[in-house]
């Protein structure tokens, strides 16, 4: 059997929808690939492409996947696949099937996703996504528990690893933040769309101006891209609607500009708490979340499987869906009670000493590099059986 390569030598292809400012896989992607020990490089799953000389995926042309499989197994070791069912075209994404069937690299799947209610349909495709693939990673325990559950994958297939997060030393909160000096300050970050739960923690915020009216909250929201102008627009007016009706307008405030992961840790570095309130189970990971537990942000999150990992490990409280009277009751006690603020932010910060890029990254280069060792091992078996 030859020697298997170094990390350093290994050429590892990142296989993502990429739209840098646009999308939170984008954004993973990029930061895990500038982390990887391996040569790593991002092939862009994109809708309407623009350079035909660069490799990359059109992302509703079956022949593009074919075609990508080709140039991968020429020019890459091995492929890391960053999955979500909207990332990829056909059904449920399932042109990705076609790539991972014609590959003869190693793929590790990254998991964005894990319904727990899928259709048949996605059940079917993801499924098969990780039967084609050499090792599937999952962003929480209770995705791993229910791929292996509702999926039918081999638990010995499935990684766990957390969400990367920045180094936090020598941030400063955002100027914006500081001129209200000592207000609690909660932060909330995302597309501005009804499944984020906006309307949620506004209602809670006009609850929480009862016991303290010196309350700040900071929506650090963009359009949600897939949007047209005219919904998008209705539905953050509807959103200043909702405050202008609860008399909020000293207390919400809507922060458009906040664009980058760098301006988002501004905003973190200077808040007192996170608030998470989506109204689905149906979210496998939050970027924002473990942003938040990076910066030692006290979490107040619903219960979706990502948010009750972090409970589990003391760096989250969390509230029912669509409770806003209860997220309300959490921000006035985390408020008032220090000592709780103090242990919620020590578990977060503790916590994210093992979230590190450079530490997640560390770990995905391992699993390729057991992935090709792997695959080399199955070459040399397949070679011995037909020369009996």
């Amino acid at each position: 059997m030859s020697t298997p390569r170094t990390t350093s030598e290994t050429k590892v292809a990142f296989l993502s929808v990429y739209e840098p400012g646009e999308s939170g896989i984008s954004a993973f992607s990029a930061d895990l690939c500038r982390s990887m020990t391996s040569a790593s490089h991002i092939v862009p799953v994109v809708s309407e492409p623009a350079d035909r000389n660069s490799l990359f995926i059109d992302r509703n042309s079956l022949d593009s996947y074919v075609q990508a499989a080709e140039r991968l197994n020429d020019e890459w070791d091995a492929v890391c696949v960053q999955h979500d069912f909207a990332s990829f075209g056909g059904p449920e994404g399932s042109y990705l099937l076609t790539l991972l069937r014609a590959l003869k690299v190693p793929a590790v799947t990254v998991l964005h996703s894990v319904l727990q209610y899928p259709s048949a349909s996605q059940r079917r495709v993801l499924a098969q996504v990780c039967e084609l693939s050499a090792s599937v990673v999952v962003m929480s325990d209770r995705c791993a528990s229910l791929l292996a559950s509702h999926y039918g994958v081999l638990e010995e297939k499935i990684e766990v690893m957390p969400h990367g997060v920045p180094e936090c030393e020598g941030v400063t909160g955002a100027d914006v933040l500081a001129r209200f000096g000592d207000d609690p300050k909660l932060v909330t970050s995302g597309f501005l769309r009804p499944c984020e739960g906006f309307e949620v923690a506004i209602d809670a915020v006009a609850q929480i101006r009862d016991m303290v009216p010196n309350v700040r909250y900071f929506i650090l929201g963009r359009s949600e891209p897939s949007l047209s102008p005219t919904h998008a627009k209705a539905y953050r007016v509807s959103l200043e609607d909702r405050v202008r009706a609860l008399d909020l307008e000293e207390n919400v405030v809507f922060i458009d500009e906040c664009t980058s992961r760098e301006e988002l840790c501004t905003y973190l570095a200077g808040a007192d708490l996170y608030l998470a309130p989506f109204r689905s189970r149906e979210r496998s990971a939050s970027g924002t979340l473990s942003y938040a537990a990076a910066f030692g942000v006290p979490i107040l999150a619903t219960p979706f499987p990502y948010a009750e990992d972090l409970a589990d490990q003391g760096a989250a409280l969390l509230f029912p869906f669509e409770d806003s009277t209860r997220l309300a009751e959490l921000v006035g006690r985390v408020i008032e009670d220090s000592s709780l603020r103090s242990q919620l932010r020590t578990s977060a910060q503790m916590l994210a000493r093992t979230m590190r890029w450079p530490l997640v990254a560390q770990r995905l280069d391992a699993v390729v590099q057991e992935a090709l060792e792997e695959k080399a091992v199955d070459g040399l078996l397949r070679s011995r059986l037909e020369l009996l």
